[in-house]
C-alpha cells in the first residue's frame, strides 16, 4: 500500500497556454486505464481533472489536476492504493496558484 504525489510545473509563452491544458494526447496511449473527466477544479485561469483507474487493479486510483495562471503551467498527480485524496490535491494545487505571480 502507497501513496505517492507528483508535480510537473512549465512555462509557455502566454498566446499558447491555454492549448496546453485543452490537449488531451495525455490518455491517447492509455488503454489498460479508465480515464473520467471531472468538474472544473477551477484553480488558476483554467484548470481540468480526472480520475483514472487501472483497469487489471482496481485498487489503484491516479488524480490529476492540471492548471494555468499566465503563462505558468501544472499537472498535480496523486496515486496509490489507499490514502488517495481528492481534495488534498486541490489544496496543494490551489496554494501553488495562489503564488504564482
Amino acid at each position: 500500500m502507497y501513496t505517492g504525489i507528483d508535480q510537473s510545473n512549465s512555462i509557455y509563452p502566454s498566446e499558447n497556454i491555454s492549448a496546453v491544458v485543452d490537449n488531451d494526447d495525455w490518455t491517447a496511449n492509455m488503454t489498460n486505464v479508465t480515464v473520467e473527466e471531472l468538474s472544473d477544479p477551477k484553480i488558476g485561469d483554467k484548470s481540468r481533472a480526472w480520475r483514472m483507474r487501472a483497469k487489471t487493479q482496481a485498487s489503484f486510483t491516479v488524480y490529476r489536476i492540471d492548471f494555468v495562471k499566465y503563462d505558468y503551467y501544472t499537472t498535480f498527480l496523486i496515486s496509490g492504493t489507499t490514502g488517495v485524496d481528492y481534495e488534498l490535491l486541490k489544496e496543494l494545487a490551489q496554494k501553488v496558484a495562489d503564488k504564482v505571480v
